[in-house]
């Protein structure tokens, strides 16, 4: 639900807003019954509601980003014995109208069972909806004049149709409520009125006052779900949802399907409360699926250690998928093995198939093709072009994209001689890259999160992150960036500035944005190809940074073998496939052979799990009492893992011997049990992390 209300001198307007928000394949414009309206000084909003539903409701003056969203409450429960609740925002309006009293006004919107504007509606204008989904539709005017409209569609509400925003210009009005959309290369609609008349004196009227207002539901939402899920999908679609929690800031939405990441959803972040999120079903397998949507809130309990983050889940509904030509299998690289793997089904069985691939000059330069009876196709291209020289040899060039044709065979009857139509699909698959050349040895980075140093038992943990390092020292070369002595200003990545749980001089946000940009010059040293990381994280994120600048910098050709990100629900976003480790299950050694990519490993949470307990703890290394303790289970877990790698245990029996050995195990704590394991299972710290482990 979002409304915007724009509210003029003595004049009030007040307007439901259509929610544009994008169905399936289809831009549906449908009018949320949010509905917004003015008694005196106040604000009146309504819409339908069901018992025992809540809601938070949120205010802001402007549009502008520094204004940002003021809540009003985050606990409003739904009207009781009622299908409508109300929300009044007392003493907003400057220029108040009171013709007649609030109560009075109020009681005629019940008896009308919906809310009513107090004088005048908006008449249809164009409406500017942003692209990525971080929010709903809102009237053109009253964005300001110049900004920059290519992340916005302009839809116009008299015709139906919509447009890029890239190439238009809101201009300045000359009175209230006119206003104008112009196209720079010209034209453009007239200006409409809006309050009524500008006058024809032209004679300037009193500036306006503006305020918008959203209302959600707690908790995550998808919007039109009976529509989604009765139908089947292909391709990209858009899903709408509402997303909203008592408290934190929200931020990222992500997909998940069948109960883990799935790489065809990009996450949003920072998002508003209302937004789409986009699911390219190509990389699923026909059928029938189960979807989520995943919020997450920072900060949503400063007063708890263990509350950094937090997630709430939309119910799953199931989708219906069919697709003529999809990629359950795809991969996006070239491997190290002198060819790239194709790999794509179809539903046109006995079909002729074809790959066309081009380059990143748009140049075709091999043509692959066969035949399929069953709908499924698997073939290698040796790299050699159609003049015999052999390509992706460096990196200039280094992308190949593709166009698949799919051809069922003209099939004619014997008896009256005539053909069937040839049913003929195409579909351009993902860009595949070449990756950076893997170093002489790959290198580990090491960094860790300053959050726990007012904890008993810190030692032993802060002990234990120099413990990967000295493992990575042995294998490879460790790395970090350590604090440099009389400059604070500089960043450092052992340790990431924290401002922990009554830290007495929390570090200011200049030190924090200088550790997350160093964090990001480390990983992004090609010779890194090994990461070990404790501290906070979420679906998208590893202390301050978004996984989707690492994935930027790191993920599309610089591939890590192998990555623990020792925090919370590390494994179930986009984090993994930010460091080039795209899969979201435990593989065998023939897997990685098939495909020619180098084997990699990515270990991490798949929940938001506990590291300290709250209380009054005595600490034996300074003799007093602190409100925090990391359980031995926590520490001792970390040690015993790193005991089994020393030693030359595979990864996967190293986690479960370290549990194992544990006195003590604690489900839902950083110990272990929560961990998930994806890519090659039995990894050794070393294995595969010379250049010449893996090459043709």
């Amino acid at each position: 639900m979002n409304a915007v209300g724009k509210l003029i001198g003595r004049l009030v307007i007040g307007c439901a807003l259509a929610c544009c928000l994008p169905l399936l394949n289809q831009q549906s414009f449908a009018i949320e019954e949010l509905q917004i309206s003015v008694a005196c000084s106040n604000v009146v909003l309504s819409w339908p509601s069901l018992e025992g539903e809540t809601y938070i409701i949120q205010y802001r003056q402007t549009l502008t980003d520094t204004n940002g969203w003021q809540t009003l409450t985050s606990a409003l429960p739904a009207e009781s014995g009622a299908n409508f609740t109300y929300f009044i925002h007392s003493n907003i309006v400057q220029n108040p109208s009171c013709g007649s009293s609030l109560a009075a006004h109020v009681s005629g919107l019940n008896q009308l069972g919906l809310a009513v504007a107090a004088t005048e509606t908006l008449p249809p204008v164009p409406m500017a909806i942003p692209v990525d989904g971080s929010g709903g539709a809102v009237p053109l005017m009253l964005y300001p004049p110049g900004i920059n409209l290519s992340g916005f569609l302009i839809f116009d509400p008299t015709t139906g149709e919509s447009v890029s925003g890239a190439g238009y210009t809101v201009q300045p009005s000359s009175s209230i409520g006119a206003q104008s959309l112009a196209n720079e290369s010209g034209g453009g609609p007239a200006p409409i009125p809006m309050g009524g008349s500008s006058g024809d004196s032209g004679s300037a009227l009193t500036a306006p006052e503006t305020g918008f207002y959203q209302v959600a539901r707690l908790g995550v939402h998808v919007i039109g779900l009976e529509e989604i899920a009765n139908q089947i999908v292909s391709d990209s679609i858009a899903i709408p949802f509402e997303a909203a929690n008592e408290v934190g800031s929200l931020h990222n939405v992500i997909v998940q399907v069948d109960g883990t990441h799935y790489r065809g959803a990009t996450p949003l972040v920072a998002p508003g409360v209302h937004g789409m999120i986009n699911l390219d079903t190509s990389f699923l397998e026909n059928g029938d699926h189960s979807i989520q949507i995943i919020a997450s809130w920072l900060n949503p309990d400063e007063a708890d250690p263990n509350n950094h983050s937090f997630s709430r889940a939309s119910d799953s509904f199931t989708l219906s998928v069919s697709n003529t030509i999809y990629f359950p299998d795809w991969d996006d690289e070239i491997g190290e093995l002198g060819f790239a793997y194709y790999s794509f089904k179809t539903t046109l069985t006995n079909a002729d198939w074809q790959i066309a691939i081009y380059d990143a000059t748009n140049i075709l330069v091999q043509v692959l093709s066969g035949q399929t009876s069953d709908g499924i196709i698997e073939t290698n291209w040796n790299l050699v072009d159609l003049n015999g020289t052999t390509r992706a040899t460096d990196d200039n060039d280094d992308l190949f994209d593709a166009i698949i044709t799919v051809t069922e065979p003209d099939s004619s009857s014997t008896i009256i001689k005539t053909k069937t139509p040839t049913p003929t699909k195409t579909k351009k698959p993902p860009t595949k890259r070449k990756p950076f050349s893997y170093p002489n040895q790959g290198r580990w980075a090491i960094a860790y999160q300053d959050m726990f140093g007012n904890m008993v038992n810190s030692n032993k943990e802060f002990l234990n992150d120099n413990y990967f390092g000295s493992l990575g020292a042995a294998n490879g070369g460790a790395v970090t960036v350590f604090p440099t002595p009389g400059h604070p200003e500089y960043g450092q990545t052992f340790p990431m500035r924290f401002g922990y749980l009554n830290m007495a001089t929390p570090p200011p946000g200049s030190q924090t944005i200088a550790d997350e940009k160093a964090l990001v010059r480390l990983l992004t040293n090609n010779i890194n190809r090994n990461f070990y990381y404790q501290g906070h994280t979420d679906p998208t994120s590893i202390a301050t940074v978004e996984g989707q600048e690492i994935d930027i910098e790191v993920g599309k050709k610089h591939y890590y073998r192998f990555v623990f990100l020792n925090g919370c629900s590390s494994a179930v976003g986009t984090l993994p496939a930010a460091f080039g480790i795209d899969f979201n299950i435990p593989l065998n050694l023939d897997y990685f052979q098939k495909h020619g990519m180098r084997p990699r490993t990515f270990i991490g949470y798949n929940k938001n799990v506990n590291f300290a307990d709250r209380g009054e703890f005595y600490d034996p290394a300074t003799g007093g009492t602190l409100t925090a303790k990391i359980p031995d289970c926590v520490c001792y877990f970390l040690s015993n893992l790193e005991f089994y790698l020393y030693f030359g245990y595979d990864i996967s029996t190293s986690i479960y011997n370290a549990q194992n050995d544990l006195p003590e195990l604690r489900y839902g704590w950083a110990d272990g049990p929560d961990l998930n394991l994806y890519g090659y299972q039995w990894m050794h710290i070393n294995e595969f992390n010379y250049k010449s482990d893996w090459s043709n």
